[in-house]
C-alpha cells in the first residue's frame, strides 16, 4: 500500500489504540496490512476519537471535550482515511463494509464536540482573530517605536514593508516573504501604479488563480505600501530575480509575534493576534465597506467553488481587484505621486535616486516607486496619532535632497505631491480618476524628462487651473458620481427583485387561466320539445368586435349553430364569408394551443394589427400576413 509521510503519526496512533500496540511514529517505516485496516469499523473510529476528545472511549453525558477540538479531529477523520483500502466508499451500516470515518456514528460524534465548543464547555480554539484598523496603524506605530535603534533599522523597514504589503494584498506571511522581484511588474495604464503577481501563494495550482493585481500608493503615507518597500530596498538593496525579502518566514513571524506582545501594541478587543490576523484583518475591513464577498476573494485569492464558466473568464479582473485596494488604503484612501506643476525631474535623476530598485525590478518599476521616496526626503515625517513618525532615514533623506540640488533642484521645495484617486467604472474598463488635477507649463525642450505631462490614466481632467477652489469642486463631484454609481447599482438590484417577483406572479396567474380555461363549460340544459326546431346556419353579415366574431365560431349567434360545427354543405352555403373569417379563427385556435386563453388570444391580435380597426380591416391584413407567410400575432 501507499504510505503517506504527512499523514503517518496519525495512523500509527490510531491503530496503537486499537491493537493495544506502540508502533513507530517517527518515521513510516511500519505497513499496516490491508486484512487489518478492513477490519476497522465505525466504532472504533468513534471510540478512539472519544479518547482523543474526552480521554474515555465511552464517555458518559456528563463528560466534556475538554482535550480537543473538532478540527483536530477532522484533520485525524481525513488522515486515517487516506490509508483505508475503501477510502471512497460510503460506510454501510448493515454490512459493515466501506470507510468508516464516513460513518452517520462518526459525523454525529464530531458534531457533538461542536456543540460543546460554541456553549464553551469545550475546547477553547486557538485560532487568531481579525485585527481592527487602528490596531494595524498601531502595530505600524509600535514597530518603529521597539526598532527605532539605528541597529535594528533593518528589521524596523523589512517589517513596515511586509506589514502594508500583506494588508494591501490581503496575503498571507509566507506568501509575502516568498515574493520575488521578478513578479513586481509595471503598469502600462495606469502608469503610476504596480501590478503584482502572488504566484507562490498556497491556495495557486493554476495559471488561472494566478491573477495579476494592482499596487497603489495611500495617501496617508504610513500604510502606503510603495513608500514601504521603496524605502526598504534602497537601505538594505536587492537582487534581480531573487527573493525581494532578504528575512525568513519564521524569522519575521517572531519579530511580528514580539511586536503584537509587547506593551506598544494595545489592543482594541479580546483574542489572540497573529501574523495571519493582518489577512482576516483586512478581507474584513474590506467587507465592511459593502464590498461584494467575490470581490474580496478575488483580491485575496481564495478559491471558491469551480463552475465550467469560470474556465472561459478571464482571471484578470482590474475594476474589482483596484476597488478592494481602494478601500484597503485607509480612510485617507489612494493616491499618486505626481511631478508638482511647472517642475521637472529628469529621468536620470530618479534612476540615480533609486539604484537599487533599478537592479531589481528594472527601470520602469523603479521610477514609479522612486516619486514617493523623492516626496518622503522632503516630508520626513507624518503626525499619527499626535505624534511625528519618520517615514524615512535620515541619512538616505540628505542623500536625495543632495542629489536634487546637484540636478538643479530648487533647494528646500518638494518636487512631488500626492494627488488623490478614485477608481470608477466605464463600461467593461477600471478608471482612476484624480480628485485634484494640475496643470503643466509644457514649453518643449526637456525630452527624457519627467513632469511635462501626466501619467497616462483611464480619464483626465484637462483645462483647469489647479486652483484650491476647483480641486474641492472636482473632489466634491466625484464622491457625489460615486455615491451615484452605488444608488444605481441598489436600484439596479432592487428592479431586479421586482421583475422576477412579477415574473412569477404572471406565471402562476397564466398558470391559473389555462386551468380554467381547459375546465368544460357548464350549459343549462334545455328541455326537449316535441316539435322538431331548424338551428339557423348562416353567419351574420357585420360582427361588431373580433370577440362577437369568435363567439360565433365558438357558440353561434342568435340561436345559430357554431361556425366551428358546419357541415361541408352549411359551409358552402357561406363560402365567401366563412373563408374570408377563418384566417382570423385560425390565429384564436393556434394561440389557444399555446396555452392562451380565448380572450387573451383575442387581445393579443388586436395588440398587433391596431386596436382601432374594424374587423373587417383586420381580417384583410391578416389575409394579407398569411400571403406573405408572416404571423404578425406570434
Amino acid at each position: 500500500m501507499v504510505r503517506r509521510n504527512d499523514y503517518y503519526t496519525e495512523i500509527a496512533q490510531f491503530m496503537s489504540f486499537l491493537d493495544g500496540i506502540e508502533y513507530p511514529r517517527n518515521d513510516n517505516s511500519h505497513v499496516f496490512p490491508q486484512e487489518r485496516l478492513l477490519e476497522i469499523t465505525d466504532l472504533d473510529v468513534v471510540s478512539y476519537f472519544n479518547f482523543k476528545a474526552y480521554h474515555n472511549a465511552n464517555p458518559s453525558p456528563s463528560d466534556q471535550p475538554i482535550y480537543c477540538r473538532s478540527s483536530t479531529l477532522e484533520y485525524k477523520k481525513k488522515a486515517i482515511s487516506s490509508f483505508l483500502p475503501r477510502q471512497n466508499m460510503p460506510w454501510d451500516d448493515i454490512t459493515q463494509t466501506g470507510n468508516p470515518t464516513r460513518s452517520r456514528a462518526v459525523h454525529h460524534m464530531i458534531q457533538k464536540v461542536k456543540v460543546h465548543e460554541v456553549r464553551g464547555t469545550g475546547v477553547q480554539s486557538n485560532a487568531r482573530r481579525a485585527v481592527e484598523w487602528e490596531e494595524f496603524v498601531n502595530v505600524l506605530i509600535a514597530v518603529r517605536e521597539i526598532y527605532s535603534e539605528s541597529s535594528k533599522a533593518h528589521s524596523m523597514l523589512m517589517a513596515l514593508s511586509v506589514l502594508t504589503l500583506q494588508w494591501q494584498l490581503i496575503g498571507r506571511i509566507d506568501d509575502i516573504m516568498q515574493l520575488r522581484t521578478s513578479t513586481v511588474l509595471f503598469n502600462v495604464r495606469d502608469s503610476f501604479t504596480l501590478h503584482i503577481k502572488m504566484s507562490w501563494s498556497k491556495n495557486i495550482r493554476t495559471e488561472m488563480q494566478s491573477p495579476t493585481q494592482i499596487l497603489i500608493a495611500a495617501m496617508d503615507p504610513i500604510i502606503c505600501p510603495l513608500l514601504n518597500l521603496v524605502v526598504y530596498m534602497e537601505t538594505f538593496g536587492g537582487h534581480a530575480g531573487g527573493l525581494m525579502f532578504d528575512y525568513s518566514k519564521k524569522t519575521t513571524t517572531n519579530l511580528i509575534d514580539e511586536i503584537l506582545a509587547s506593551s506598544n501594541f494595545r489592543a482594541q478587543r479580546a483574542g489572540r493576534v497573529g501574523t495571519h490576523s493582518f489577512r482576516k484583518g483586512s478581507a474584513t475591513y474590506a467587507s465592511r465597506f459593502g464590498l461584494p464577498k467575490d470581490w474580496v476573494n478575488l483580491r485575496g485569492r481564495w478559491r471558491g467553488k469551480k463552475k465550467q464558466v469560470d474556465t472561459y473568464i478571464d482571471v484578470d479582473q482590474p475594476y474589482p481587484d483596484a476597488r478592494v485596494a481602494a478601500v484597503l488604503c485607509g480612510p485617507r484612501g489612494p493616491c499618486k505621486y505626481a511631478v508638482k506643476a511647472g517642475m521637472v525631474v529628469p529621468a536620470a535623476f530618479l534612476d540615480s535616486i533609486v539604484p537599487h530598485c533599478c537592479a531589481a525590478f528594472g527601470t520602469q518599476v523603479a521610477r514609479v516607486l522612486a516619486l514617493p521616496l523623492l516626496w518622503a526626503a522632503y516630508e520626513c515625517e507624518a503626525p499619527v496619532s499626535g505624534a511625528q513618525r519618520t517615514l524615512i532615514p535620515t541619512r538616505l533623506a540628505e542623500e536625495i535632497q543632495r542629489e536634487w540640488i546637484h540636478a538643479g533642484g530648487i533647494p528646500d521645495v518638494n518636487p512631488v505631491e500626492k494627488i488623490g484617486l478614485a477608481v470608477v467604472q466605464n463600461g467593461e474598463q477600471m478608471c482612476l480618476v484624480t480628485l485634484r488635477t494640475h496643470r503643466h507649463d509644457n514649453d518643449g525642450g526637456n525630452e527624457g524628462a519627467i513632469g511635462m505631462e501626466e501619467p497616462r490614466m483611464g480619464i483626465e481632467e484637462q483645462g483647469t487651473t489647479g486652483t484650491p477652489e476647483y480641486d474641492g469642486r472636482v473632489s466634491v463631484l466625484t464622491s457625489q458620481l460615486l455615491l451615484l454609481q452605488n444608488r444605481v447599482e441598489d436600484l439596479k438590484n432592487e428592479l431586479s427583485s421586482i421583475l422576477a417577483d412579477h415574473k412569477r406572479y404572471m406565471v402562476n396567474m397564466n398558470t391559473n387561466m389555462r386551468r380554467i380555461a381547459t375546465q368544460p363549460v357548464v350549459r343549462a340544459l334545455v328541455p326537449p320539445s316535441s316539435e322538431k326546431r331548424t338551428i339557423m346556419s348562416k353567419l351574420t353579415k357585420s360582427p361588431s368586435d373580433l370577440f362577437v366574431l369568435w363567439r360565433e365560431y365558438e357558440q353561434g349567434l342568435d340561436g345559430g349553430k357554431a361556425a366551428k360545427d358546419y357541415t361541408a354543405v352549411e359551409r358552402g352555403r357561406n363560402k365567401h364569408t366563412y373563408s374570408r373569417r377563418r384566417v382570423f379563427w385560425d390565429a384564436v385556435v393556434k394561440l389557444m394551443a399555446r396555452g392562451y386563453t380565448a380572450d387573451s388570444a383575442i387581445d393579443r391580435i388586436s395588440e398587433a394589427y391596431g386596436r382601432r380597426l374594424s374587423v373587417t380591416q383586420v381580417i384583410n391584413q391578416m389575409k394579407k400576413d398569411r400571403m406573405l407567410g408572416v404571423e404578425r400575432w406570434l
